[in-house]
């Protein structure tokens, strides 16, 4: 038989390794308490990133602006977009251009800058006739947000195909008497839009004429006379 102080030190033991492991309900339910708490973390993160979300709305920080270019210059549209969370795409006329940045199907047409921090502009290289209209920039919506759009309107400037001395050829010599009047006119053919019209003699230039077919009256027989359109 062991001596009644071993037995007495193996049940002092045993009680102390009951202190120290805990029981096997209260470990799950400590366990249980701590997912419960990281459960209820996690969702109150998730809940406010979403309510931060719907706070920031998608808005234009630079919107396109009305533009008239010359025909064959460059067109140049600026679109910028802060808090961007929908897609972006350029619209003609309401045709949708795509959200392809190289605009397939339109050689000319291209979007550029930094699409990470919101930059959609549109360049259109060349311009003809068959560019004039109104763009959009436009951001699709999302979960949080509603689409945004912004228009211009491109208009294209063409020069005179042809000024034409009514009733004279090009280069034609006038004579004219002395102290009488000549009535010259000259028209400017297919130009838009109508351009300003100045007639330069050999002494000055006169005053602009706002209109495309523009009369001048020579008042010296020493008068050389030459139309220029000031588109």
């Amino acid at each position: 038989m062991l001596p009644e102080t071993v037995l007495e030190a193996e049940e002092v033991i045993k009680e102390v390794e009951k202190v120290i492991e805990p029981e096997p309900e209260k470990e799950d339910e400590i366990q249980t308490q701590t997912e419960i708490q990281t459960q209820t973390q996690t969702q109150t993160e998730t809940k406010t990133q979403s309510q931060e979300l719907q706070e920031v709305k998608q808005t234009f920080r630079v919107r396109p602006e009305n533009t008239q270019v010359r025909m064959g210059e460059n067109v140049y549209l600026c679109c910028i977009v802060d808090h961007q969370q929908g897609k972006a795409q350029w619209t003609k006329d309401g045709f949708a251009l795509g959200f392809n940045r190289t605009v397939p199907g339109y050689p000319r047409y291209q979007y550029v800058g930094n699409e990470t921090i919101g930059e959609h502009h549109l360049v259109i290289r060349g311009a003809t006739l068959e560019d004039e209209g109104e763009y959009e920039c436009q951001v699709g919506p999302t979960a949080t947000n509603e689409a945004i759009w912004s228009g211009a309107n491109v208009s294209v400037m063409v020069p005179p195909r042809k000024i034409v001395m009514v009733g004279w050829g090009d280069g034609a010599m006038v004579e004219v008497t002395q102290g009488t009047k000549l009535k010259l006119e000259c028209l400017l053919m297919d130009a838009k839009p109508a351009p300003t019209v100045a007639c330069c003699t050999n002494k000055n230039l006169s005053p602009e004429l706002p209109r495309s077919r523009a009369a001048y009256t020579l008042t010296s027989y020493t008068d050389s006379f030459k139309p220029l359109s000031l588109l």
